[in-house]
């Protein structure tokens, strides 16, 4: 139990709660240490409790799950954020980014991709969905604003290939699996890429390369 992943349920539908604990809550991997239906909940919960991954919806009475998350992150800076949505709407995913939000996965996601985005975001990993990421490089290659062409990819044809996988919303370890590499490689090579496209998190550079024409 004390390796257990402590996860906080946030959502104002009871049916959706339930799900997400049947699913979460086996006492080994993972144990669900409290549920909310409100966003002010979601926060005296997390205060109270000091779980290591909140699941996060981003509709919720009372207060939204956005402001919820950044009461949250500066009461609890160890608590991961997911938010977990119905929707890939570009202006809420944005609004994650900018309060740091840590994961943002879609509803219909399957439970034992859940998991891994889980997992992924507790070992310290951005988690977008790759639905998510697709709808903003759609954004993206349809005209909405770019910085102009910056030629070459400044990356190792490597990197390129990881940056690749990090577009379709694969975590470090999938990667790892996919190119017979180690996951701390992988992690060096991403904060590497990271760096040298001079973006804070794996969304922007995935947006960048797609805008640049790289993937």
């Amino acid at each position: 139990m004390a390796d257990a992943i402590r996860v906080i349920v946030c959502d104002d539908h009871s049916i959706v709660r339930e799900g997400l604990k049947a699913v979460l809550d086996d006492g080994d991997t993972f144990v669900v240490v409290g549920e909310a239906s409100d966003g002010q909940q979601a926060v005296e919960l997390a205060r109270r409790v000091k779980p290591d991954v909140a699941l996060m919806d981003l509709q919720m009475p009372e207060l939204g799950g956005i402001d919820a998350a950044k009461l949250i992150m500066a009461d609890s800076p160890r608590t991961k954020i997911i938010a977990l949505t119905t929707f890939a709407d570009e202006k809420l995913v944005v609004e994650c980014l900018k309060v740091g939000v840590h994961g943002y996965v879609i509803k219909d996601v399957e439970k034992m991709e859940l998991k891994r985005h889980i997992q992924a975001v507790y070992r310290g990993e951005a988690i977008i969905d790759p639905k998510v990421t697709s709808v903003l490089m759609a954004r993206v290659r349809t005209g909405s604003g770019g910085a102009g062409d910056r030629g070459e990819a400044p990356l190792s044809p490597q990197q390129l290939s990881i940056l690749k996988y990090v577009a379709q919303g694969h975590s470090n370890r999938e990667i790892a699996d996919k190119m017979g590499l180690s996951e701390n490689t992988v992690k060096g090579h991403v904060a590497e890429i990271l760096h040298r496209l001079g973006v804070k998190n794996r969304v922007e550079a995935a947006i960048l390369a797609s805008e640049k024409g790289w993937l």
